[in-house]
């Protein structure tokens, strides 16, 4: 089995489950070192290079398919929130897909205050290099749901929410 290796300010050891077979381990491992490194550690260099060949499909229809089209939104998502911080409560798993139900911050004074940021929960089902990705998203307080509301945005996918 793999090992779990993250220098983050978010800790990930306490939610590995031992009665994980080693797909499942395998999947969330997958998981944390996608999120992490795009997420927290902003490593797209790393994440564009591991995962040059691996085709992940997008069903957040404001996210492009593929890796290059998750990192430019990721990138353009920090330089307006440069301390967004991407925190799992829980990650479930079950064969082919792994859960992370999670705790979104923008502002690292926010940080472990679940009363700013977002819920989300993050769906994938990683089937070798072929990967789908599914989200939904919570905002916690009112200035977060009124601007959630009022950003809508454009499409940049055709593979609909579900």
């Amino acid at each position: 089995m793999k090992k779990l290796t993250t220098d983050s300010k978010v800790s990930f050891e306490s939610l590995i489950q031992p009665h994980w077979s080693e797909e499942e381990l395998n999947n969330v491992l997958f998981a944390i070192d996608l999120m992490n490194n795009t997420m927290n550690e902003r490593k797209f260099e790393y994440i564009s290079s591991k995962y040059k060949d691996l085709s992940y499909k997008q069903y957040n229809r404001a996210i492009p398919d593929r890796i290059p089209g998750l990192m430019k939104y990721v990138k353009e998502l920090t330089k307006t929130y440069p301390d967004y911080t991407y925190s799992p409560k829980q990650i479930m798993a079950d064969g082919d897909k792994v859960i992370f139900h999670a705790h979104v911050t923008l502002k690292e004074k926010d940080l472990g205050d679940d009363t700013k940021g977002f819920i989300v929960m993050d769906i994938w089902e990683i089937k070798g290099k072929e990967v789908k990705h599914w989200d939904s998203l919570q905002a916690l307080n009112f200035s977060m749901r009124f601007g959630h509301l009022l950003l809508g945005g454009k499409i940049k996918n055709e593979n609909g929410i579900f």
